[in-house]
């Protein structure tokens, strides 16, 4: 894999994708930051934890969260994420309000839903 430089603007302190893992389609150079700020990172899509280690570690970003199954990336779990984490909640808080989210809108067991997710490495 080669690497390419992709400049994002606006100085953002979390970096969030939600959408069909497209990326696993096909391979795809790792991007690298240059400007050595940390960010926190979060991939709603289908089991993106393993996937993305690799370009988390190489664009300085915390894997805050990430799947472990398939599952629809649906927007109501970005929001519940954002929000989490805006208002500063611990990461296991963070994953727990993606998975009770994905539980009452599919009407399943948080308790089942909450596995869908990860945090860290």
């Amino acid at each position: 894999m080669g690497t390419d430089t992709v400049k994002t603007y606006g100085n953002a302190d979390f970096i969030i994708f939600n959408g069909h893992n497209g990326l696993m389609d096909a391979q795809h150079p790792i991007i690298n930051t240059v400007d050595g700020v940390h960010r926190d990172a979060a991939v709603i899509a289908c089991m993106s934890k393993y996937y993305f280690l690799e370009y988390f570690k190489c664009a300085n970003a915390y894997p805050l969260l990430t799947t472990v199954q398939l599952l629809p990336p649906e927007a109501y779990v970005a929001e519940a994420v954002i929000n989490s984490w805006a208002l500063m909640k611990s990461d296991e808080e963070i994953k727990n309000s993606a998975g009770d989210v994905m539980g009452k809108i599919h009407n399943k067991s948080t308790t089942a839903t909450r596995k869908m997710f990860s945090t860290g490495w």
